[in-house]
């Protein structure tokens, strides 16, 4: 096994997304799986569900800083205006699973969470949400030899729950699987967050209908995120043209109002 504090350096994928009544946003932030990063650090399922709760209160920065940075600031911490968020809280969801899991060779489950983040990060997602990702830097307690899917790398044994020495960052590549989520609490926002969203509280309540199976279950969550993804696309297209009525009858050009909701 390695010393303590071994440096991770993971990334997560962005999707489409919206926000939550709260302002805030839901995201992946790991999923089982051998990162893409340096070492090809293998993050078992187990390992992630003891450790899920370490990430709260991680700072979210604007980019990865370079390591010539990170030696200028001789031990001083980042300035405030590196930051573009902040991991409120976090935890385990035993159930999330992804259309391209197989592919990309993640297992079922993932540590999410719940993030407040600045209003420049927030128009960014709005705008360009596939092209915002998340990328993990934290510190490991230990790694062991492994192997995953075939492939050797290091499994970390535990994670770090300093946001003095962690941070979930915004990027713009992918190595650790996650996603920026679309906001889960649509059938009943009364539920307690960290505590499962409604759209899984749901499937469970269909446990005895015979779609309580893994992949039943799988193509259920899909169906379900396909067709939330559909109603928030049409929501912003009505919105939009609601405001392109306006500036029409106002005799503006096309764009004077923005997007509504977003400005």
């Amino acid at each position: 096994m390695t010393a303590l504090a071994l440096h991770l350096v993971e990334a997560t994928a962005g999707t489409p997304s919206t926000f939550n009544a709260d302002g805030t946003l839901n995201v992946v932030i790991l999923r089982p799986c051998r990162g893409r990063g340096p070492g090809g650090r293998i993050y078992t399922a187990e390992m992630l569900r003891e450790n899920a709760e370490a990430f709260a209160g991680f700072p979210m920065f604007d980019n990865h800083e370079p390591e010539a940075a990170k030696r200028a600031r001789q031990g001083l911490p980042r300035p405030p205006s590196d930051l573009a968020g902040q991991v409120l809280e976090s935890w385990w969801d035993p159930n999330h699973v992804g259309p391209d899991d197989a592919k990309l060779g993640f297992d079922p489950g993932a540590v999410v969470g719940r993030a407040a983040v600045t209003d420049a990060m927030e128009q960014l997602v709005r705008r360009l949400p596939k092209a915002v990702k998340l990328s993990v830097n934290a510190l490991a307690t230990g790694v062991r030899p492994g192997v995953w899917k075939g492939k050797r790398g290091a499994i970390v044994e535990g994670i770090v729950g300093d946001p003095e020495r962690g941070s979930v960052d915004f990027v713009t590549t992918a190595g650790a699987g996650g996603e920026v989520l679309l906001r889960e609490s649509a059938v009943d926002d009364s539920l307690p967050a960290g505590d499962g969203s409604a759209w899984e509280r749901m499937l469970d309540r269909m446990g005895d209908s015979g779609t309580n199976d893994v992949v039943g279950r799988a193509r259920l969550r899909e169906s379900l995120r396909a067709q939330r993804e559909e109603n928030v696309v049409l929501v912003e297209a009505s919105s939009r043209s609601a405001w392109a009525r306006r500036e029409a009858d106002a005799g503006l050009p096309l764009g004077t109002f923005g997007m509504g909701g977003d400005r």
